[in-house]
């Protein structure tokens, strides 16, 4: 088996620019080790009686596409000097990239609105402008509004880092930056406008065979999180209106070679349901860090140097997803609770990582940076509709949290929302962080009290949670 470094083949160079990665994207504001937490808890139930006409409960779903109007430097390959010449820019478009948005109106509470976004990350100085506009626009409250994004290597650089690291260029394109924030606003927008009387259905299953945790290579101990979640909207004529899948998956079936822009794997599963079963489709991910890779579940994808999958293997990688999510759907169980609690927390990352401090003072992305050793603040919403439970965690979460954080959730059904909310790099084990073994992913996180931190507020969130 290849091991991780050969994976992705980038060297040193590539290791030094990643490490600015999660450096930048660490929770943007100085918070203090108080641990002051934010907490906005709303305990407004909706009304258990689906049945009633004058009080529904409502779905709406939507898609907006963000194009890429001219060449921009894009994200998840490589590290570059001297001049933006040597930049992976973009030389055009093999399929679009999208903001996927599901409103969820109880009939007493205020929405709940998730939009994702194929993009390799959004910082929370972005999921922040997201909120405030959709908040004013609708006048409900920001924390109602969940942000996530799908990490796929073929999209523009949003974060900032795979510009010029010497001297320090950022990557983001400000029109693009622009344009993905008023797709997303728009997406969520349209979701809420959409929103009719509906019944929602779950069911849960694995997935083992597309995915595969490299580090096996070197630890015994290392493991992918299988599981698979599927919701299914449909209106009073039971047609569907959407749906939401929930897996765990590094999306770059499309290797550095390519220079196209891509959702990878989740665009053909958006394109593959939206045309068999109809209505809007969205993928979302969860525990891919330390790190799920993808893999072709037939033959294996041949990784020489830089060349990886093929775009015959994005769309194979989509058919099995969607296959995989047309089961569940024939299995899915009708919900008869549909009862809302919603968390929202502020919460505080020990900056203990010396090469990001240092990346802080680079400027590559517009947000701030705690000093060594200091608190930065990201946030963390969870919220419940009946018995079936979401959460979101600010970056990329090792399976082994994962799975700890999904039982923490409890409920019937769990939807682990990774990369929601902002993106902090890797989040790991304390033990993974501190192993020579695991050195290409410390040097992307934040530091070894981010993992147990995540623990720690998904124990006080979920055992709080009401019956």
């Amino acid at each position: 088996m290849v091991n991780p470094a050969q994976r992705f083949g980038l060297g040193l160079l590539l290791i030094v620019a990643l490490v600015l990665i999660a450096a930048l994207c660490l929770g943007a504001c100085e918070g203090s080790d108080d641990d002051d937490d934010d907490e906005v808890a709303d305990d407004d139930l909706g009304d258990d009686d689906t049945g009633d006409d004058d009080q529904p409960f409502e779905v709406g779903f939507a898609r907006v596409e963000l194009p890429v109007e001219h060449s921009v430097m894009m994200g998840g390959y490589g590290t570059y000097f001297l001049s933006d010449y040597f930049c992976r820019w973009s030389s055009g478009t093999h399929d679009p990239l999208y903001a996927t948005a599901a409103a969820f109106a109880p009939s007493d509470a205020e929405p709940i609105i998730v939009i994702h976004i194929d993009a390799v990350g959004v910082i929370i100085t972005e999921v922040e402008r997201i909120q405030q506009q959709i908040s004013e626009a609708l006048a409900i409250a920001p924390e109602r509004i969940v942000v996530c994004s799908s990490h796929s290597h073929g999209a523009p650089d949003t974060v900032g880092i795979w510009g010029v690291m010497l001297p320090p260029k950022t990557g983001r394109d400000d029109d693009y930056i622009e344009a993905l924030v008023a797709g997303a606003v728009q997406a969520g927008l349209d979701a809420y406008q959409a929103r009719t009387p509906a019944t929602l259905e779950f069911a849960a299953g694995t997935e083992s065979d597309l995915h595969y945790n490299p580090q096996t290579t070197v630890d015994d101990a290392a493991i992918t999180d299988d599981n698979t979640s599927l919701m299914v909207a449909r209106d009073a004529a039971g047609e569907l209106i959407g749906t939401l899948f929930n897996w765990g998956c590094h999306p770059m079936v499309m290797g550095p070679q390519n220079s196209e822009i891509t959702a990878d794997y989740p665009g053909a599963y958006y394109r593959l349901m939206d045309a068999e079963i109809g209505g809007i489709n969205m993928y979302v991910n969860s525990s891919l860090g330390a790190t799920v890779h993808p893999q072709n579940p037939e033959y294996g994808f041949e990784i020489d140097g830089n060349q990886w999958g093929t775009w015959e293997d994005v769309d194979n990688f989509g058919r099995v997803l969607a296959d995989d999510a047309q089961l569940l759907l024939l299995q899915a169980q009708t919900l008869t609770d549909y009862r809302v609690h919603l968390v929202h927390k502020e919460i505080y990352g020990k900056l203990e990582n010396p090469l990001f401090a240092m990346a802080g003072e680079l400027d590559l992305i517009p947000r701030d940076m705690p000093p060594l050793g200091e608190y930065g603040a990201t946030t963390m919403t969870a919220f419940s509709i009946g018995n079936v439970r979401f959460g979101t965690v600010p970056g990329e979460l090792v399976p082994d949290l994962g799975l700890e954080c999904r039982a923490l959730m409890g409920g019937d059904h769990q939807f682990l929302i990774t990369l929601g909310m902002d993106w902090l790099g890797y989040i790991m084990t304390e033990e993974q962080y501190r192993k020579l073994t695991y050195i290409y992913f410390s040097i992307l996180s934040v530091g070894p009290e981010m993992g147990p931190k995540v623990i720690e507020e998904y124990t006080e969130i979920f055992n709080a949670w009401p019956e």
